[in-house]
C-alpha cells in the first residue's frame, strides 16, 4: 500500500480508518514516528491488498494500493482517466 497523508486531516483519516487513533498526537514528534512506523506496518500486514484498498476507497486518507505493470490498466481509477491505452495491439500509458 501506498500511504501519503501530508496533510492533519487526512494523517486522522488514515488513522481512524486503520484503528491507530492513539498515534494521532504523533504526527508532529519525531522521537515517536519510530513506533507510528512499526504501528503501521504490523497492522498493514495483518490484512491483504484487496482489505485495504477496499477499506480506503473514496475515503481522504491518501492511501491507495500498489499496483503492478500488469495490474494498473484495469484499475478503474485509472480507467477513468484513461490513463492507459491500447494502440497497435499494445497498452501504452
Amino acid at each position: 500500500m501506498s500511504v501519503g497523508p501530508l496533510e492533519p486531516k487526512f494523517f486522522a483519516e488514515m488513522l481512524t480508518r486503520l484503528g491507530l487513533e492513539a498515534y494521532l498526537a504523533d504526527e508532529q514528534k519525531p522521537e515517536r514516528w519510530d513506533a507510528l512506523t512499526v504501528a503501521l506496518q504490523s497492522t498493514f500486514l495483518t490484512q491483504d491488498q484487496a482489505y485495504w484498498a477496499a477499506l480506503f476507497e473514496g475515503s481522504d486518507a491518501c492511501v491507495a494500493p500498489v499496483l503492478t505493470l500488469a495490474s494498473a490498466p484495469h484499475h478503474r481509477h485509472l480507467q477513468a482517466r484513461s490513463t492507459f491505452v491500447e494502440k497497435s495491439g499494445l497498452i501504452q500509458a
